[in-house]
């Protein structure tokens, strides 16, 4: 629950007389030092103390200061709130909109209120003036989408979703909420596509094996399309998962036989695994497929060293260094081919 400055409302209220502050109005600070004040019951908000914060924002009501007073109801519309006291939380917020109709927060506070208490299309309302005062505010935009869902309006939810993620291009709930819509809506490609986005930030974050499981339900659901069987291949071998990992990338490569990843991921393991013959034939088809996959270029050329095809090795790596002169591997790979033909003219 936000009190600080970020949403709208144009409608007057004033706090009815009959509405009191069931707390004492304790832990006073000098009554006009208001910076004070408002740092105080900031304090008390954050500490879960909200009683104490309530007593003490209280004093804010007396500013003539209508910013600052606003800022006053808003901290006690956001305490009530937090107390479960939804009806007092939407007479304060409003009165913070009353006093300050540029402050956002008010309208976000407000329109979680009235969800609470189920007003979804009022709390609609708020929040789109909300929005409009501060398109960047990223909780906002969240509640905005719920709201929506809860509405039934799935196409325009997913959009907000779409929305929060262009704000925050690596939250989680966002990502889980848009894949959530999708499923119901039946747009399984795009749920693929959310889910591996998903699987990408947890595997970022550390947290293999939930990754692991999101790639696993975008190939389900998209069992046409290479790449997440691709992107579900490299988080198996990342894992140590080899076996699995090539049956991923065979796969892959059975729904695109032109993926040059594909083919190098596959050439890859054949190579750990020392078959010199499958791996040369893999990196050979990666390059047939992408003429530029230095990579393929790389581990080829190692190949071709290793079983000691030394001119062959050199015609690659130069090839290679001919369409990226600026990768210093490559240079210092092809050198050691170099030292192997003088050490194997040594023994001769």
């Amino acid at each position: 629950m936000s009190y600080r400055g970020q949403e709208q409302l144009s409608v007057p209220v004033t706090v009815p007389q009959s509405l009191s502050l069931p707390f004492p109005q304790c832990a006073r600070v000098p009554q006009r030092d208001y910076a004070a004040i408002y740092y105080s019951a900031h304090r008390f908000f954050e500490a879960g103390q909200f009683p104490d914060c309530i007593g003490v924002a209280t004093q804010l009501l007396s500013s003539d200061n209508d910013a600052l007073k606003g800022h006053g109801y808003l901290i006690i519309g956001a305490c009530y709130y937090s107390l479960g006291s939804f009806d007092e939380s939407i007479v304060y917020s409003k009165c913070a909109i009353e006093c300050n109709p540029s402050l956002a927060g008010g309208y976000y506070n407000l329109a979680n209120a009235l969800k609470a208490k189920n007003k979804l299309e009022e709390a609609r309302g708020y929040l789109h003036q909300g929005l409009a005062i501060c398109p960047s505010f990223l909780n906002a935009h969240l509640l905005y989408a719920s709201i929506l869902a809860r509405l039934g309006q799935m196409e325009d939810a997913c959009r907000a979703y779409e929305a929060v993620i262009s704000l925050c291009p690596n939250l989680l709930v966002a990502y889980y909420n848009l894949g959530l819509l999708q499923l119901s809506l039946h747009r399984y490609a795009e749920c693929s596509l959310t889910y591996m986005r998903i699987a990408s930030i947890l595997k970022a974050g550390g947290e293999s094996d939930k990754a692991l499981g999101y790639y696993r339900e975008a190939c389900k659901l998209e069992q046409s399309n290479w790449e997440p069987l691709y992107r579900y291949g490299l988080a198996l071998r990342e894992a140590g998962r080899v076996t699995e990992a090539f049956q991923m990338f065979v796969s892959a490569m059975r729904l695109n036989p032109a993926s040059a990843a594909a083919q190098f991921q596959v050439a890859c393991i054949y190579d750990e695994l020392g078959d010199d013959a499958k791996a040369l034939d893999g990196y050979q088809k990666a390059l047939l497929y992408d003429e530029y996959h230095i990579d393929s270029y790389n581990n080829l050329g190692n190949v071709l060293r290793r079983t000691k095809q030394w001119d062959q090795a050199i015609a690659i790596f130069s090839k290679a260094i001919g369409l990226c002169p600026n990768v210093p591997q490559l240079y210092n790979n092809m050198g050691n081919i170099y030292l192997d033909m003088v050490a194997n003219l040594s023994l001769t």
